[in-house]
C-alpha cells in the first residue's frame, strides 16, 4: 500500500495545500513518485525521509494557503461613496468602474465630483464619503493631527521623468513675454486649491528665482475652467493638470512653459483616503477589496497602456476631454503597487506648516498620516506587480 496518493487539483487547498501557482503540486507528485519508487525497494529510510518532508512541505502550503485564501465574508454597506476630480489622475478609479473590476470585488461604487481632494476630507470624516483621493493638504493634515476619522492607504498620481501631467502654462499671447519664474511678479496663476500640492508646485518654480506666492495674484479655478479664464484674459498662467492642460494647449489658449516633472523632483500629486465607514475594523474587508480593483486597474495603465483606444475611452467619459487631446498628452505615474513616495509627502507637509497654513504644533510623521496595512494586504491577495 502506497504511502502516499496523488491529490487532486480541486480538492488541494481543502487539505491545506495552495495552489496559487503550481510549485507544490508538483513537488507532491514528486514525493508521491517517489515515495511508489521506495516502496518498490522497500527502503524503510527512504520512506521516513520523505514523510518528513512532505510534513515539511504540507505546512508551508497551508501557511501559502492561508495567505491566498479567498477573503472573508463582504459586509453589507451599501454603495461605496468614492470621490473623483475629473482630470487623468483618477484615471484608475475611472477605468476599474467601466471595466467591472469593482464589481468583480463585489462593489457597488457611486461616484461623486469634486474640485479638488482637500474638499472630500470633511465628508470622509463625516461618513458621507468612503473614498477619496486627491492632495496631501491643509486640511489632510489638520484633520489627521485632530484624530478625524480619515487617513492615506496608497499612492494615487505621482510626476517623476518622464510623467509632468500638472505642467505650469502660460496664457498663448504672454509666449516670450513670461520665460521663468523671474517674470513671475504680480502675475495672476491659477491653482485648483489653496493650501494644497498646486500651491506647494508653484511656490518650488517661483523659489527658483527668489520669490514667493506672495510675489503673485492666487486665483482658484476648478481645473476644466481654467481654459476658458485663458481664453478671456482673466489669469496669466496656471497649474493645470492633464488632459485638461493639453485641451488649453489643442484650443490654442495657452502653452506649457515647463512640464510638471521639471519644477520638483518626482512629486506626490495624489493620494489614496479612507473615510469614516471603511476605517470601522467591521468593514476592513471592503477597503482591502477596493485597492485591489484599484491596482488591477493601474497596472492596466502602466506604460503607455493609458493610451489604447478603450483606455482614452474611459478617460475621455469622466473628463469630457476629446480623445486625440489625451493621446497628446502625457500621463500621470499610477504605481502598479500603489506605493507613495514619502519624501514628497513630507516635503509637503513641511512648505505648509511653515507657511502657517496648518494648526499643526509640528509637523506629523509618516506613520500618523498613511496606514498601508490595507495596501499591504491587498498585495498579499493579488501579488507584487514587476514589469
Amino acid at each position: 500500500m502506497l504511502l502516499f496518493q496523488p491529490l487532486e487539483k480541486g480538492k488541494a487547498c481543502s487539505l491545506g495545500v495552495s495552489y496559487g501557482g503550481n510549485w507544490v503540486l508538483n513537488i507532491y507528485y514528486s514525493i508521491f513518485r517517489m515515495a511508489k519508487h521506495a516502496e518498490e525497494k522497500t527502503m524503510k529510510i527512504q520512506k521516513y525521509l520523505i514523510i518528513v518532508i512532505s510534513i515539511f512541505l504540507i505546512e508551508l502550503s497551508l501557511q501559502a494557503c492561508a495567505r491566498a485564501a479567498p477573503a472573508g465574508k463582504l459586509p453589507e454597506i451599501g454603495k461605496l461613496q468614492v470621490g473623483y476630480i475629473p482630470i487623468i489622475g483618477y484615471a484608475p478609479v475611472f477605468v476599474a468602474m467601466e471595466k467591472g473590476y469593482f464589481a468583480e470585488q463585489g462593489l457597488e461604487v457611486e461616484l461623486q465630483s469634486f474640485n479638488s481632494g482637500s474638499l472630500m476630507i470633511a465628508p470622509l470624516s463625516a461618513g458621507q464619503l468612503d473614498v477619496g483621493a486627491g492632495e496631501s493638504g491643509t486640511a489632510l493634515f489638520n484633520a489627521i493631527s485632530q484624530k478625524l476619522d480619515v487617513i492615506v492607504v496608497a499612492g494615487l498620481a505621482s510626476q517623476p521623468p518622464g510623467y509632468g501631467a500638472t505642467p505650469l502654462l502660460i496664457r498663448k499671447d504672454l509666449v516670450g513675454v513670461i520665460d521663468g519664474p523671474e517674470d513671475f511678479r504680480g502675475r495672476k496663476v491659477a491653482i485648483n486649491i489653496e493650501h494644497g500640492v498646486a500651491e506647494y508646485l508653484l511656490a518650488q518654480y517661483l523659489a527658483k528665482a527668489g520669490l514667493t506666492v506672495d510675489d503673485v495674484e492666487i486665483i482658484t479655478l476648478p481645473i476644466p475652467e481654467m481654459g476658458n479664464a485663458f481664453a478671456n484674459g482673466a489669469i496669466d498662467a496656471a497649474l493645470q493638470a492633464q488632459p485638461a492642460s493639453a485641451k488649453s494647449v489643442s484650443d490654442g489658449v495657452a502653452e506649457i512653459l515647463v512640464d510638471g516633472d521639471k519644477i520638483v523632483d518626482t512629486p506626490q500629486n495624489g493620494v489614496i483616503y479612507f473615510g469614516k465607514r471603511l476605517l470601522d475594523p467591521a468593514n476592513r474587508e471592503v477597503g482591502v477589496r477596493y485597492l485591489m480593483a484599484y491596482l488591477k486597474a493601474a497596472r492596466d495603465l502602466y506604460g503607455d497602456g493609458w493610451r489604447t483606444d478603450e483606455n482614452t475611452a474611459i478617460i475621455n467619459k469622466y473628463t469630457q476631454v476629446p480623445i486625440p487631446s489625451i493621446k497628446k498628452g502625457v500621463a500621470y505615474f499610477f504605481d502598479p503597487n500603489g506605493r507613495i513616495n514619502t519624501e514628497s509627502t513630507e516635503s509637503i507637509q513641511q512648505y505648509l506648516f511653515e507657511r502657517g497654513y496648518t494648526e499643526l504644533e509640528k509637523p506629523l510623521s509618516m506613520e500618523e498620516v498613511i496606514d498601508q496595512s490595507f495596501l499591504e494586504e491587498a498585495l498579499e491577495r493579488i501579488g507584487e506587480f514587476s514589469p
